[in-house]
């Protein structure tokens, strides 16, 4: 069982007592992603994010100068002071990671007033396994207000645990996926909750809803809490049925599949003309390589060739009526048409 106690120490430093006792710092009880974590080979990770908060009366001066450290105990962030981030931009603390002690110090460098809210993220890996339990298991992130608290400390005192489980991550949590027919294109969004180490989406298209072929990628968001917002544009989508889904990819190069989406596009008729014709006939919307076959009007086959170019030659036809049947080369039918020789 491993023992993963992160201490957050909020230390306050004023010039004098007036500045201090208009201090009223406050942390709010981190939350973490996943909840629980998910087991691997390294025992799970992702992210924990707390908010500091100044709720002072309006018109009392700002907080003073301030340190923030937070200590880690069996977690570890893997890419150091780039596992920090901060919803404002920039912070208001300057931020360094020592990797000997596995902590991290902010040192406020911008004003703190009334109203002040900042949340800080910090993402990471564990390296041993903790079985989820009904009550705390001592595996907490815990903040403290040292100095520059207004005496009431439970508003001081944060804390949360956290522990892994033996359940697939997801490494994105797509809320929507939609796809819609505009001018002609196919417009692709989707909307993902949080992300975890999320390389990329591959964009897969299919005209039979079973075999898929890739037609584009766009680039992830790595590890996030935030909403994302991603869209996509086939600019070719085939005539009729075309479907969709997502192939998300984990930097690991594992992936998983969305959901289908289903968009459709007018085919263009197919069609034969002139009619009544004499001489020769010209095909539109009719695919190379189609099987014609002509028939007489009692259902006689007198012809059947494959279309070669955009026109066939009709003038040794005898003067009647004849029906014109075209099939693809996959064996749809075409058009099937009634055609007056003169």
């Amino acid at each position: 069982m491993k023992q993963t106690i992160l201490a957050l120490l909020v230390l306050c430093i004023s010039m004098n007592d007036s500045l201090r006792a208009q201090e009223n710092l406050s942390i709010t009880a981190p939350g973490i992603i996943p909840a629980p974590l998910n087991m691997e080979e390294n025992g799970g990770s992702g992210c924990y994010f707390f908010s500091i908060q100044n709720v002072n009366l309006p018109g009392y001066p700002n907080a003073g100068d301030t340190e923030i450290q937070i200590e880690m105990n069996n977690i570890t962030p893997p890419n150091g002071l780039d596992d920090l981030s901060s919803d404002l931009s920039p912070s208001h603390y300057t931020w360094s990671y020592d990797a000997a002690t596995n902590s991290y110090l902010g040192v406020q460098t911008l004003p703190i007033g009334f109203l002040y809210s900042e949340v800080i993220t910090v993402c990471f890996d564990v390296t041993t396994d903790s079985q989820c339990p009904i009550e705390n298991n001592g595996h907490t992130v815990t903040g403290i207000v040292i100095n520059g608290e207004d005496g009431n400390t439970d508003d001081n005192v944060a804390a949360s645990f956290t522990c892994t489980d033996n359940i697939t991550a997801l490494p994105i949590d797509l809320l929507a996926f939609v796809g819609k027919n505009h001018e002609g294109k196919t417009h692709l969004n989707w909307i993902t909750a949080s992300e975890i180490n999320n390389s990329h989406f591959i964009i897969e298209r299919s005209t039979n809803g079973a075999h898929f072929e890739e037609i584009g990628k766009v680039e992830g968001n790595g590890t996030t809490l935030d909403i994302s917002h991603y869209t996509f544009v086939d600019d070719n989508p085939t005539a009729g049925e075309n479907y969709y889904r997502l192939r998300q990819y984990d930097f690991d190069n594992t992936n998983e599949l969305s959901n289908i989406v289903f968009v459709e596009f007018d085919s263009p008729r197919a069609n034969i003309y002139p009619n009544p014709a004499s001489n020769f006939l010209r095909f539109q919307n009719i695919e190379i390589g189609s099987s014609l076959e002509i028939y007489r009007m009692d259902g006689q086959r007198i012809s059947e060739q494959t279309v070669e170019n955009g026109t066939i030659n009709v003038s040794q036809l005898e003067q009647g009526t004849y029906i014109f049947k075209v099939v693809s080369p996959t064996g749809a039918l075409e058009l099937v048409e009634k055609i007056i020789i003169t």
